[in-house]
């Protein structure tokens, strides 16, 4: 019961005998070659001889591996782990796209495509620049199978995703909507929304109208929950 490397064929040394199984686990994704901070430790890293993960902070001291007689030997990224001091786990969820006006397109409805995601940012080590930290896709259409919308009613989506955002980070939405119709491609605009940690709360994100210049108007529902 212990975190691997499972990114080669070979599996590493495990306390119980053999190689370690993953086999009906998650598949993690940690933040790497990123400072530490108040609410994340580095140092860590995974052993090139049993494929655990172990911290390599102490110089004088790796512990021991059962696949060497010396210890662990690092090898791989330099991974950096939140631990949960003032962390907020948010359930970000987008909830329905409407179509409020359909404008002078043929018909009474929108052939809406296009995509939202939401992912963590923080500031890297060169100053003022920020790093994704993990995306997340809510919703994706290609141009080639839009989804139609009727005047005056909406598409349900009410797909979320839980992020845990640390003091410093941010949640980032961002969004882009395009309407398909026999004039061509119209672009219903985009978004890049980033939400401080101090000011995530139980609350609806205002995305604002999507529309162009054709009286073609979307209304898109978001939210956010602090669990």
């Amino acid at each position: 019961m212990e975190m691997f490397w499972n990114g080669i064929e070979r599996k590493g040394a495990c306390p119980a005998g053999g190689g370690h199984d993953g086999h009906g686990s998650l598949d993690f994704s940690l933040p790497h070659n990123v400072p530490a901070t108040p609410n994340s430790q580095d140092g860590w890293g995974y052993c090139q001889n049993c494929m655990a993960m172990f911290w390599n902070g102490n110089t004088g001291r790796k512990g021991e591996c059962p696949g060497s007689t010396v210890g662990h030997s690092w090898q791989g990224y330099p991974f950096v782990l939140p631990h949960l001091n003032d962390v907020k786990n948010v359930v970000v969820t987008l909830h329905r796209i409407l179509n409020d006006n359909t404008g002078d397109d043929p018909g009474n409805g929108l052939e809406i495509s296009g995509r939202f995601d939401v992912a963590r940012l923080c500031f890297g080590p060169e100053a003022g620049k920020l790093i994704t930290l993990g995306s997340f896709n809510l919703f994706d259409r290609p141009g080639s199978d839009p989804q139609e919308i009727i005047e005056g009613t909406e598409f349900p989506v009410e797909r979320d995703q839980q992020l845990m955002i640390f003091p410093g980070e941010f949640l980032w939405i961002t969004g882009k909507l395009l309407e398909q119709d026999t004039f061509g491609e119209d672009d219903l605009g985009d978004r890049d929304i980033r939400i401080p940690f101090d000011a995530l709360t139980n609350t609806p994100i205002d995305l604002g109208v999507f529309a162009d210049g054709h009286d073609q108007r979307v209304i898109v529902t978001m939210s956010t929950r602090v669990v």
